[in-house]
């Protein structure tokens, strides 16, 4: 099943970025993964993200995906930015994926969700 590939695939990544103190108020593991000409950083709050290449497993989920909704491979995103939430205390609290990076407040935009490990309630 392709979710548990790629949840064993991303576990094995060995740069998921932790808050420190005095950044987001979050209590989860984040990573930036970038493909083909994409090369930005990602931020929130005082968290800053560097991007790392796209593993392969995530690209394999992301066709997956994206087939099955119906939406074309010129339109498939060409970031991500994965949370891990390794027990049912690990959160992060409501926000608008409203950052400059994706002018989401001036333009109408998609994001795709990716979170792994412990259950959420998505809302």
């Amino acid at each position: 099943m392709i979710t548990d590939k790629l949840m064993i695939g991303l576990l094995s990544f060995q740069s998921w970025h932790s808050p420190r103190p005095g950044e987001a108020c979050v209590h989860r593991k984040s990573a930036w993964f970038t493909r083909g000409d994409c090369s930005c950083t990602y931020g929130y709050g005082k968290t800053v993200l560097s991007p790392h290449a796209c593993p392969p497993v995530l690209l394999e989920a992301t066709q997956a995906v994206m087939e099955r909704v119906g939406i074309p491979g010129s339109s498939w995103p060409d970031s991500c930015h994965a949370s891990l939430y390794l027990n049912g205390k690990a959160h992060v609290g409501w926000h608008a994926d409203d950052e400059d990076l994706f002018e989401g407040r001036d333009n109408p935009i998609r994001i795709v969700s990716l979170s792994l490990g412990a259950s959420r309630i998505f809302q």
